[in-house]
């Protein structure tokens, strides 16, 4: 139980880190959910750090307050609205 406790936390400090870093979290914004995915993971990749599957990904930046998932535009893209990638 403690090693999955400790597993939880690590894997959302990498989330937290890569938000902080990378993203911009406000209402009105929103990322593809692939895009997001692979921005992460090209993020974790270059810091050493554990690259979580695409489903923890998006299972724990949606259980985050203001992150949400929707449908956008004409082609109804996958999105996470409320995130947002940085240009960096």
């Amino acid at each position: 139980m403690l090693k999955a406790t400790d597993e939880y936390f690590h894997e959302q400090d990498s989330i937290e880190r890569w938000i902080e870093e990378r993203c911009t979290e406000l209402p009105n914004v929103s990322v593809k959910k692939g895009v997001a995915y692979a921005d992460f993971k090209r993020w974790a990749e270059g810091g050493g750090i554990y690259v979580l599957s695409k489903r923890q990904f998006l299972d724990r930046l949606l259980s985050r307050p203001g992150i949400r998932e929707d449908r956008i535009g004409k082609d109804r893209d996958r999105v996470l609205t409320g995130l947002g990638l940085c240009v960096l």
